[in-house]
Parts: structure tokens; C-alpha cells; sequence
């Protein structure tokens, strides 16, 4: 079975755990303020709770009926459902844990997890990343050595230059560029496969890669926003997903910066870049994109994510049109260079 109807299997148990929850209620009553010094730090998994710090009455979801307390806390009292044991919120946490790792436990059983690229078995090590060892290896390189401007591969032992002989004649509107690799045999069929709704999985791995592979270059961008290269809705429509936006939620999850999908819109649905001359390729998306709210934009460091670098026409147009809006900066980040 797949990976998708692997998790429609798990989905009951997973809602059935969500409403066994006995601490539900202090998600959306009273927040009370406590000492943290007093009872220690509370566990994450509830939100709703307020510290002494912030000295005033603050509810969750709009409820502003919080308690304020000097007196030390070692209950949370929550309106007329009762006082709620500090205790019993870690023993509720540990029972939440301990399921899911049963039911995942039952799920690898059941469907032993398999590499989302070739289809082999996983061994523990690797279920984080979805992928097999060997495809680890062969679709992220740890290193890549390319220029810093168009991220062209160039010859091991020679210093990464600003510009190379690919991009040191065309006038390309964005900084930087950093690949995950080459559009190699592999990453070629990749890039094919996530384009394609079945393989939502793959496109989550390649994002993951992206970002292991590539943090300290993606750090060094210092972004303010992670913005996919968009699709045409027509096309959207028809194929279903926008691969670039899965990646670059991928980016802004690990990067811990906003996603900004909706901030650029593609105006009309150019030709396929593939087949058409290098020189084509820029006017064929020149005028194609428009930056919807250049507010939002204006003296922001932008991270474009698209799937495939070749020209550089999509990207650069797109740049251009974000750093028009007044982006001081626009790096791209893509799983292949070609």
C-alpha cells in the first residue's frame, strides 16, 4: 500500500487520540497565570497557560477570563470544569506519547516503511529522511562546488567565482543561486516525479534534503520570506500541485521563515521553457509574473524556490519583478542545476 493510504489507515486513531485528550478544555478556557519558579516549566503541549511574567489576565481563542495570582500555583484552576493537577498535564502528555509510538510501531508492522525514490526497505536510520541510503548519496551530494551567482558546476579545485562563463553575459536579476545537484540521470527522473500528485512524498524528502544538504548556504541568505515560483492557475488546476511551493514550505519550516505563497502571481501561462532557445526562454516569461503586495516586499531579503535551474529566465524575471516591488535581496534555492 502506498504512503498516502498507509495514513488514511492511521487517521482514525489518530482523531479517536486528539478527542481522548483530558486536557482539552485548557485549549480554549481561562489561561491562568502562574510562577514558573514555583512549579517548573510547563510542558509545551498546552499553550493556553500564562506566566507570571506577562501580569495580566489573557485567555486562548479570544477568551479573556485568565486569573491573576501571586500565590504560589500548584493547580491550574479552569472555570467550572474544576482544578486540573500540573502532575496529571505530565501523565496526559506521556499517554499521548506512548500511543503514538504504539500505533507507529503497528504501522511499520503492518507496512514496513519503504525508500519514497527506489522502493527499498528503510532501516531505522533512514526513516527520517524517506529515502535509502544509496539514494541519499546519489541525489544530494554533500558538497557542491558551483558559482555563487548562477550555481553552474565547475571543475573541483578551482575557487568559486562570483560570476562563471555560463552567467558572466547575461544580465540575471537574482544574487545567488544554491542547488541540491547537477540535473543529472537522478535528479532528472526526480524532478520528473514530483511534478506528479502521487509522488507528494518525494517532493517532502527533496525539500528535506534541500535543506540538510545546503543550511549553512540557506542560513547565509538570512531571508525574511521563502516565496514559491507560482503556476499558472489553469495549470495548477489540471495537474493538481505546484511542486515548488512543497519545497518551499520545506525551506520555511526548517529555516523557521514565513512562507509567502500568494505574495507573487504568474499573470499567464507562458510555453513550456523545455525545447525552446536560451534567448526564447527570457521573453518567453517576460512580463509573466506580478508581485501582489509590494508592501509585504518592500525591504525584504526574498528565498525563491523553484524545482529546476537551467537559463535562469523563470527565476530571473521573477526576481526582477520582486525587487521592482523594493526586495533588497533575492537568493533562489532549487534541487537541481542544469
Amino acid at each position: 500500500m502506498s504512503l498516502r493510504g498507509t495514513q488514511l489507515l492511521v487517521l482514525p486513531f489518530q482523531l479517536a487520540l486528539t478527542k481522548f485528550d483530558l486536557m482539552q478544555p485548557l485549549r480554549w478556557r481561562a489561561a491562568p497565570i502562574l510562577k514558573e519558579d514555583e512549579i517548573g516549566p510547563l510542558p509545551g503541549l498546552y499553550p493556553g497557560v500564562q506566566t507570571e511574567a506577562n501580569r495580566r489576565c489573557a485567555g486562548v481563542n479570544g477568551c479573556s477570563r485568565g486569573i491573576l495570582t501571586d500565590r504560589p500555583a500548584t493547580r491550574l484552576t479552569c472555570g467550572p470544569h474544576g482544578d486540573y493537577d500540573v502532575g496529571m498535564m505530565h501523565w496526559t502528555g506521556h499517554v499521548r506519547r506512548a500511543a503514538n509510538d504504539l500505533m507507529r510501531a503497528c504501522r511499520d508492522l503492518l507496512y514496513p516503511p519503504r525508500c519514497v525514490h527506489c522502493d527499498a526497505d528503510l532501516p531505522d536510520h533512514d526513516r527520517a529522511w524517506l529515502l535509502c541510503g544509496d539514494c541519499l548519496a546519489k541525489l544530494g551530494p554533500a558538497m557542491w562546488h558551483g558559482c555563487r551567482r548562477c550555481g553552474g558546476e565547475l571543475l573541483e579545485g578551482r575557487p568559486a567565482p562570483d560570476r562563471c562563463p555560463s552567467c558572466q553575459d547575461t544580465k540575471l536579476w537574482f544574487d545567488s543561486v544554491t542547488p541540491l545537484g547537477g540535473y543529472h540521470a537522478g535528479l532528472r527522473d526526480v524532478v520528473l516525479s514530483m511534478k506528479r500528485t502521487s509522488h507528494d512524498a518525494l517532493t517532502t524528502a527533496m525539500g528535506q534534503l534541500l535543506v540538510q544538504r545546503r543550511r549553512e548556504h540557506l542560513a547565509d541568505v538570512r531571508a525574511d520570506m521563502v516565496v514559491p515560483i507560482p503556476m499558472f492557475w489553469g495549470r495548477r488546476l489540471h495537474r493538481g500541485k505546484n511542486s515548488p511551493e512543497m519545497l518551499a514550505r520545506c525551506l520555511a519550516e526548517s529555516l523557521g521563515v514565513p512562507m509567502r505563497p500568494s505574495i507573487l502571481v504568474r499573470l499567464r501561462n507562458t510555453l513550456p521553457q523545455a525545447g525552446l532557445a536560451p534567448s526564447r526562454r527570457f521573453q518567453n516569461v517576460h512580463g509573466a509574473f506580478r508581485v501582489r503586495r509590494p508592501d509585504a516586499v518592500r525591504g525584504a531579503r526574498v528565498l525563491l524556490v523553484d524545482d529546476v535551474l537551467t537559463t535562469g529566465a523563470t527565476c530571473s524575471e521573477a526576481a526582477r519583478m520582486l525587487k521592482q516591488a523594493g526586495a533588497t535581496m533575492v537568493a533562489v534555492a532549487v534541487v537541481a542545476r542544469a
